[in-house]
């Protein structure tokens, strides 16, 4: 994420390092004439932090404050283009490693901070840097769903930001690199060509009206304030230390010169690597730069071996740099045969399924969870295991494709080319064929990063499924039979049930529910049989939480949303502190969520050709609702009180009701032995006794306190004797 120290010795630098620039928003609809590309994970980092986004699974102020941003920016004139991360290189695994590992740090410090704290007071700053999965689907759901332009590069981002900038655009992100990057192009005047820092926009009142104001960077002002050439820059970026320079090399590039070694601090570094930088400002060659400079250097402090390594690794950082060759993402896709391609470029197929298919690796990078206990991702690693074997198959072309999920076609004749177009090296359906396909996924154990390798399912275990799909959809016509070229020809209704399936969620009453329930339903299924083998039941105070407050959040439209939400996006509903176990509960709900929709994207559902069904994923997933329940569960709240349903109730109160049942129902249907009891009942008549029990929460098998006798309340007013009489747990 840039250069070590660069952004804050610019910032502290004199103001005419930077232009004031500002733009006057109208409260009509403008045309936009300012291009801006945005760096789309740096922007999403920055909303996360400006609108104090602290709980996981608070996507629904991220999503409202992602809209506000977007429009501001679009009021004052702008024509933003996002752009997306897209698969990592490899040459930033180690980098990774390094950064997930500081993750882990990072979720051990703010879990102490957020606990017994008041959601509704305000956030901690360290939380919003800790963005969960789903964090990027919804802001990506979002702009689409605003219309904005969205495009997911084909690695990192940072080439094809460039590229577009170069053709007459400003850059907003939160990177220095965009300071070393030649982003000029073609233009020298106006913003065109600027580096526009989201942490300097913000918005005025004048006597005029609003404005949103900001601070412009160009590349050559700052070479000019370092006394070096702007086409050094890169030279500069590369001996300072950059995201491609380990620790190793940056030690060794101390060893070049005795002022390098000196150097005090960061900014120290800079200025001191920018002085030796400036008797090679005659060749302006970045790559002849740095090998005068290391040819230069004796012997005795550098060895020959060490010297070749150096000077291969500071020639690839330069070229991160100062080479610009045209990305494929910005180049035309048939999406008639580069269909998976393509649905990644467009952002609706997620970038880590390339990942598995490239690199045979997955990333379960470290959130906001509960470090003493098990990793958030556990319970959902099975889902992803059938996700690796749907993946393998997708990597195989077929011959005859019914490419219908796009074009709305039966057979296109026009052979469908999967994963392998991209670039994979070894085909993985091959090594899955072999039994050697292995997924090496990363995840936290303990305080530490750990590598794991996952087996996908096997091709009987797909079969399997197949098999069980087609008895549910009560076909007449022959099962379907996995072969490598057929993946594409699946039909849709298959696809929708073996969705269901993999969650072991293939019920007559799942089927039944609305689209828009089925992803929480599912997991919710699937969470429960995963604990139930850890022999950790999900309690059913922690269930009814979950269903309450997801329900609640699927059914609310946009504006009883915002009305929760404060201008950033805290909850103005109550206070309600978060423990522990609420914390880590909700992590790992979204890891099973975000699994789940890697399996839609995985499996090409037909559902997600309209996007809301992406967006269901991340809806039903409301953080601070979740805490504000667990407390009212747990004090055996009122129904009406825990769907906060006025005094007297309405049309709209009781259809969340029966939506509420309708869901819990399809959920618990033949599991109710696998759920934890804490609240028991002895009758559903008024008058009754409801005795609680509680359990001691532990990484194993809890230890049992003694039953403790409950005041009675009323069936009318007690949410778990209103549902004792729909369930036996």
């Amino acid at each position: 994420m840039g250069i070590t120290g660069l952004a804050s010795l610019v910032e502290k630098a004199p103001n005419t390092l930077s232009e004031d620039i500002s733009w006057p928003q109208l409260s009509a609809p403008q045309v936009a004439a300012i291009q801006a590309v945005v760096d789309g994970n740096a922007f999403v980092h920055f909303v996360a932090r400006q609108s104090k986004w602290l709980p996981a699974g608070g996507h629904r102020a991220l999503s409202a404050a992602v809209q506000r941003w977007f429009l501001e920016l679009t009021a004052a004139g702008l024509a933003p283009v996002f752009v997306f991360d897209g698969p990592l290189p490899k040459w930033k695994f180690a980098e990774r490693i390094t950064r997930d590992t500081e993750k882990i740090h990072r979720a051990t410090t703010v879990i102490s901070e957020v606990v017994g704290s008041r959601l509704a007071s305000g956030g901690v700053g360290q939380a919003a840097t800790l963005l969960p999965p789903l964090a990027v689907s919804a802001s990506i759901d979002t702009l689409r769903g605003v219309g904005a332009k969205v495009l997911v590069a084909e690695g990192e981002a940072d080439q094809a930001v460039v590229l577009l900038a170069r053709q007459g655009s400003c850059v907003l992100s939160l990177d220095s690199d965009f300071l070393i990057h030649d982003i000029d192009g073609q233009s020298g005047s106006g913003i065109e060509g600027c580096y526009i820092p989201f942490d300097t926009i913000h918005i005025s009142k004048d006597p005029t009206g609003r404005c949103l104001r900001a601070r412009a960077y160009r590349r050559a002002r700052v070479a000019n304030f370092l006394g070096i050439s702007p086409s050094l820059m890169p030279a500069l970026a590369a001996l300072v230390g950059c995201d491609a320079v380990g620790a190793a090399e940056r030690d060794m590039v101390s060893r070049l010169d005795p002022d390098f070694a000196r150097a005090t601090g960061r900014h120290d570094r800079i200025k001191i690597v920018a002085k030796a930088l400036r008797s090679y400002n005659g060749i302006g060659d970045p790559f002849r730069a740095i090998e005068n400079m290391l040819d230069a250097v004796p012997d005795k402090r550098l060895a020959s071996e060490q010297r070749v390594a150096l000077l291969n690794t500071l020639h690839f950082a330069v070229s991160q740099y100062a080479r610009y060759d045209t990305p494929a993402t910005l180049a035309p896709l048939d999406t008639q045969h580069q269909f998976i391609r393509a649905l990644m470029v467009n952002g609706q197929y997620s970038h880590k399924l390339v990942e598995v298919a490239q690199a045979r690796l997955f990333w379960c990078s470290p959130y906001l969870e509960d470090t003493a206990r098990a990793s958030a991702w556990d319970l959902s690693r099975n889902i992803r295991s059938w996700v690796y074997a749907i993946v393998a198959w997708s990597t195989c072309a077929s011959k005859n494709s019914r490419n219908g999920y796009l074009a709305g076609e039966a057979e296109t004749g026009v052979p469908f080319e999967g994963l392998q177009t991209l670039p994979l090296g070894p085909i993985p359906w091959e090594e899955y064929l072999r039994g050697k396909l292995v997924v090496t996924e990363y995840l936290r154990r303990g305080g530490r990063l750990a590598a794991e390798h996952v087996h996908p399912k096997t091709v009987a275990e797909i079969q399997d499924g197949l098999d069980a799909a087609s008895v549910a959809l009560n076909a007449s016509v022959e099962p379907f039979r996995m072969h490598p070229e057929n993946f594409h020809n699946l039909p849709n209704d298959l696809r929708e049930t073996l969705y269901l399936h993999i969650l072991q969620a293939n019920t007559p009453a799942m089927r039944a529910l609305p689209i828009s329930m089925m992803p929480l339903a599912g997991c919710a299924r699937s969470m429960i049989l995963e604990c139930a083998k850890r022999e950790q039941k999900l309690a059913n105070y922690e269930l009814m939480a979950w269903l309450a407050s997801a329900v609640k959040s699927v059914l609310e439209d946009s504006s009883e949303s915002e009305r929760r939400l404060d201008n950033n996006g805290i909850s103005v509903t109550g206070r309600w502190a978060a423990t522990r176990l609420s914390v880590h509960r909700i992590a790992q709900i979204e890891a099973m969520l975000f699994s789940a929709l890697l399996l839609a994207q995985s499996l090409l559902h037909p559902r997600l050709q309209d996007g809301d069904f992406s967006m269901d994923h991340w809806k039903c997933l409301d953080g601070p609702e979740f805490h504000r329940c667990m407390e009212l569960t747990k004090g055996g709240a009122s129904m009406q009180r825990l769907m906060s349903i006025e005094e007297g109730g309405d049309a709209n109160g009781a259809a969340k009701i029966r939506m509420f049942e309708m869901v819990r129902d399809a959920v618990v249907e033949g599991l109710e032995g696998d759920i934890e009891t804490v609240i028991e009942y002895g009758g559903v008549s008024p008058g009754t006794v409801m005795k609680r029990r509680k359990e001691k929460k532990s990484k194993g098998k809890g230890s049992q306190s003694p039953k403790r006798t409950v005041a009675a309340l009323s069936k009318s007013s007690n949410m778990f004797e209103f549902l004792s009489s729909g369930c036996s747990f």
